[in-house]
């Protein structure tokens, strides 16, 4: 153990330990603060008498852990959350080694597989193999019906099979956050079972019962999940139970860090004899700034990963933050057109037409001064993910990841996107992979100018009524009669799909329709042409286009 004097624990967990270690610390008079991740366990914590001043509601990722544990001055940490919550648990873990604060894990105590022969099981690995087996289970059986104690976040794998929904009920905490994710995995009304545990055998024999189960999927929650009520329930009801197997703590059970409740009960008790029974403010305020101090350096040797749209393509479309970030890059990362267009932008900006140095150990790239750049993208097929049509932009996800993961001196990359970052982007898929791989970096998502509200301004139409359509590398199902009388903003991939337009409006009554069409937008060939369909039907058009649709009378042309 660390003998180091604990001054304030910070427990992570709505789960029923996590509320039974709070009300020990509350009272034994240790002063200590406990986060949940929703209202409604902030809630359950205040009618227990957790005051509301100890409690912090919301989710957290492993930075806004860290600077709750500083601004808190928590001294320890532990992670009573969910044993199948492992991503919340990594995150927690992150925060500590960013704050240099003594974690331990609070570990449920588990069902052995073996523990009842008069209770067979199947057991499984994971939420999918479960929704495989029942799955099976039920196409077999037409007229059996299933009950899921799973929690809510974990219900869409298990309703895939459409067909087989009206035959699954749920049960989960009765939270709005809960119920709103049973509905939009597709249970609805006397499906949804929504109670606040502890069950007793009775009370799941009860529910089984109602809902004429022939099976139970469940977790193995351990005992104060109420595990064994549920299977001794479903033996007794004649209830099949598929059993997702607990996932393995990471180390936890090896090492100092997995205590059982009882056990952080009686370290705590320990601690709180070893306090002194008094400090200097002045000592708090320096253990404060310390770790702040400690932060904040974590914080210079951690990668700060930026996801910038630069526009339509031309320089004027990034945002001043953009700027900012592309002068405070240390490495490029994107197609080749737009590294050129950050490196320009660069300059412009430094007042000087040559570019910093590579950091050190980062190879050059051949060219006078230049810093570190990798371009990934392939001219191929039409990305659907992307903007430009000009240049089809295919991001190598996992060539990125290689190439940040060979050079950790790059600190502050910035990986470039046509448009904005929330348009048709391949941003999503990007960061995704780069948040897992480095959980403890900071991201920063930046938007551009995207050619829907470049193009809108620049036809003088607004955009918040009309409806996007996007033929980069997709069929879209258009009703060409635009009955809904919506204007439609189209992202086209040549001119042959424009003439494709204008038969289609032409054939369904809108030979009466105003067309916009705009080629190489904010380039310098820039150029913008209004008509009706017949007028631009089979037109020579630049491949960069969009296309404005706004049904009725032609009153306008503009060249």
């Amino acid at each position: 153990m660390n003998k180091q004097t604990i001054k304030k624990i910070g427990i992570f967990g709505g789960t029923q330990e996590g509320r039974l270690l709070a009300e020990f610390c509350r009272d034994e008079d240790i002063d200590f603060t406990i986060s949940v991740a929703t209202a409604y366990g902030e809630q359950i914590l205040e009618n227990t008498a957790i005051f509301s001043d100890k409690v912090h509601a919301g989710r957290m990722n492993a930075q806004e852990m860290a600077q709750w544990i500083t601004q808190e001055a928590i001294t320890a940490v532990v992670d009573a959350t969910h044993p199948f919550a492992r991503t919340v648990s990594k995150e927690i873990r992150s925060a500590c080694i960013i704050t240099k604060t003594k974690y331990l894990r609070l570990l449920r105590e588990k069902t052995e597989e073996n523990s009842s022969d008069a209770f067979p099981l199947s057991w499984v690995s994971s939420f999918e193999e479960a929704a495989a087996r029942l799955k099976q289970e039920l196409l077999s059986s037409p007229e059996k019906k299933a009950l899921l104690t799973v929690g809510s976040k974990e219900l869409a794998c298990f309703a895939a099979e459409k067909a087989l929904l009206s035959r699954i009920f749920v049960r989960v905490l009765p939270s709005v956050e809960a119920i709103k994710t049973c509905q939009d995995a597709g249970f609805y009304g006397k499906q949804i079972i929504a109670m606040q545990g502890p069950f007793s055998t009775e009370l799941n024999k009860a529910l089984i019962r109602t809902v004429q189960a022939s099976f139970l999927v469940t977790k193995e929650s351990g005992k104060t999940g109420g595990f064994e009520e549920k299977i001794r329930a479903a033996h007794e009801c004649g209830c099949q139970v598929i059993a997702i197997k607990r996932p393995k703590e990471h180390d936890c059970e090896e090492d100092e860090h997995g205590k059982s409740l009882e056990e952080i009960k009686q370290w705590l008790s320990k601690e709180k004899h070893r306090k002194k029974n008094a400090e200097h403010p002045q000592k708090t305020i320096e253990c404060i700034q310390k770790t702040t101090e400690n932060l904040q350096k974590t914080k210079e040797h951690l990668p700060e990963i930026t996801l910038l749209g630069i526009g339509t393509g031309g320089t004027g479309q990034i945002t001043l933050n953009g700027l900012q970030a592309i002068l405070r890059a240390d490495a490029f990362l994107g197609a080749s057109r737009m590294i050129e267009t950050a490196k320009t932008m660069r300059g412009m900006l430094s007042g000087s037409e040559s570019i910093p140095p590579c950091p050190p150990g980062i190879p050059s790239d051949g060219k006078r001064e230049s810093i570190a750049e990798c371009i990934a993208y392939k001219n191929i097929q039409p990305d659907p993910r992307q903007e430009s049509a000009a240049e089809c932009v295919t991001y190598k996800k996992e060539e990125m990841l290689s190439w940040l993961m060979k050079h950790p001196k790059i600190k502050h990359p910035v990986i470039l996107f046509s448009g904005d970052t929330g348009f048709y982007s391949g941003t999503k898929g990007v960061y995704e992979l780069l948040k897992a791989e480095f959980p403890s970096a900071f991201f920063r998502l930046l938007p551009g100018i995207s050619s829907l509200s470049y193009f809108a301004a620049k036809i003088g139409r607004p955009w918040e009524n009309a409806e996007t359509v996007s033929f980069h590398g997709r069929e879209e199902i258009i009703d060409w009669t635009f009955a809904d009388k919506k204007e439609r903003f189209f992202l086209l991939d040549g001119e042959e799909r424009l003439d494709q337009i204008c038969q289609n409006l032409l054939e369904n009554g809108q030979e009466n329709a105003t067309l916009w069409v705009g080629e190489n937008l904010s380039y310098p060939t820039e150029k913008i042409t209004c008509g009706s369909p017949k007028k631009l039907l089979n037109m020579h058009f630049e491949k960069l286009l969009v296309a404005w649709v706004r049904p009725g009378a032609v009153t306008e042309e503009v060249e």
